[in-house]
This record gives C-alpha cells, sequence and structure tokens, in this order.
C-alpha cells in the first residue's frame, strides 16, 4: 500500500479485492458512457458495457492479475 497527498487528500494505491468489484464495474459503464459516447454510436456503447455483466470474468480478473485501486482515504 502506498500513500499520495494530492490537493490535500490522501490517496492511498492498493490491490484490488473482490469486494471492490460493485465500484469497478461502476466506473467501467460509466467510463464508456463518458469518455467514448462522441466516438461509438449506443449499440456499440451498449454492447462494450454488457461485458460488465460477466461478473465471473470479473472476478478472474481481480484474482489473476495485478488491479490497483486507487482510493481517496476521508480525514
Amino acid at each position: 500500500m502506498k500513500k499520495i497527498t494530492s490537493n490535500n487528500n490522501d490517496i492511498v494505491l492498493r490491490k484490488g479485492i473482490t469486494d471492490d468489484l460493485p465500484e469497478m464495474l461502476q466506473l467501467f459503464t460509466a467510463t464508456i458512457d463518458e469518455i467514448c459516447k462522441k466516438d461509438y454510436d449506443l449499440q456499440q456503447l451498449e454492447a462494450w458495457k454488457s461485458g460488465a455483466e460477466n461478473e465471473e470474468r470479473w472476478m478472474k480478473v481481480i484474482r489473476d492479475q495485478y488491479v490497483l485501486m486507487a482510493v481517496i482515504e476521508k480525514k
């Protein structure tokens, strides 16, 4: 675990755990909606976001890969 301070907030970097899955999936779909909306049509965005429905795959990613989480620590 590593702590970084930015704009008077502490940001903790740590390895992701299975309890992080809901936030990871929310970030995944929200990022597609916001960042990619100008470059892809609705059908493409929905197809891409459907990958969030496969929770077993995401659990395998968390378990088998090195997933980092950046968490703002409340003061």
